[in-house]
């Protein structure tokens, strides 16, 4: 599992960032009522007015970064279920198919 980086810091005296790792986020962020700019000047963040700092640091500490959990792992093992569950549908078809071409041909 690789380790995300996400960082909040007051930006103003009307607002607090929140910026790094924040890609797979971003549905959160936004929901939070985050503003994203890409050209702030600690970086590309996600602008926020101060009244939604409680909220915002609850979510951040329930991301519990400080195990390494990445979120994306879970959405890799369902990537990954589904993978499986495709192969054995196309493992299916061609058994199907070739039953059908084998009683066309006789």
């Amino acid at each position: 599992m690789s380790s995300t980086v996400i960082t909040i810091k007051d930006y103003s005296a009307y607002s607090f960032v929140v910026f790094g790792d924040t890609k797979i986020h971003k549905d959160k962020l936004k929901e939070l009522g985050g503003k994203y700019n890409g050209k702030l000047s600690v970086g590309p963040g996600w602008v926020f007015s101060l009244d939604k700092k409680d909220k915002v640091q609850e979510w951040y500490d329930g991301l519990n970064l400080s195990s390494h959990h990445d979120p994306r792992d879970e959405i890799i093992a369902q990537l990954k279920k589904e993978n499986e569950m495709l192969k054995k549908e196309i493992i299916d078809l061609r058994e199907e198919n070739q039953e059908l071409q084998e009683a066309l041909s006789s």
